[in-house]
């Protein structure tokens, strides 16, 4: 921001400019009542035009902060929002997106900005992402019983072929049957 000039300064310079000009129109005479009148009329205006534009100056300097106040509010609020909305958008799936950042939207809308809401968020994301992960879960769960009926199979196959050798060759040629 711009450094105002001090008034009083600008004052000196403007009175020092005033009496530099009347002494030029009357020599080195300093002047007579009416003119003495005339100045102190001159300082008076310039004093409450000084005045006057040091508190408009007042005024715009606090407008202007003022602006860039509420400006940067804006900004840290759209920020605080993207960040919560970009974090749905890592962790859920497609089909999904839409439904949860109206969700996680509609509580940002319901408190006051830069509220700490991580944990909302995820148990949001939580919730939204529960149907996929139990797909996931019955996905491995089938694959899992896949694999298990598929070794019981084989297991199976070969008992089948052992009690069929078993059957083909007698029971009395094993040797722990015949022990007996």
């Amino acid at each position: 921001m711009q450094k105002r000039p001090d008034p009083r300064v600008s004052r000196a310079k403007n009175l020092i400019a005033i009496l530099s000009r009347w002494q030029a129109l009357q020599g080195s005479q300093f002047g007579n009542d009416e003119e003495l009148k005339e100045i102190g009329f001159l300082t008076m205006c310039f004093t409450e035009l000084e005045e006057s534009i040091a508190q408009h100056s007042r005024e715009i300097d606090r407008v202007t902060k003022d602006e860039y106040e509420r400006g940067a509010l804006k900004r840290a609020t759209q920020e605080w929002r993207d960040r919560h909305i970009r974090r749905v958008v890592d962790k859920v799936s497609g089909e999904l997106i839409v439904q949860t950042c109206a969700a996680v939207e509609g509580l940002l809308n319901r408190v006051p900005p830069g509220t700490d809401l991580t944990a909302r968020v995820d148990e949001i994301i939580y919730t939204a992402m529960r149907p996929v992960r139990r797909r996931e879960d019955q996905g491995r769960a089938i694959e899992q019983a896949t694999s298990r009926l598929r070794a019981g199979a084989r297991q199976s196959e070969l008992e089948c072929r052992v009690r069929s050798q078993v059957t083909k060759a007698g029971y009395s040629e094993l040797p722990f049957v015949s022990a007996m």
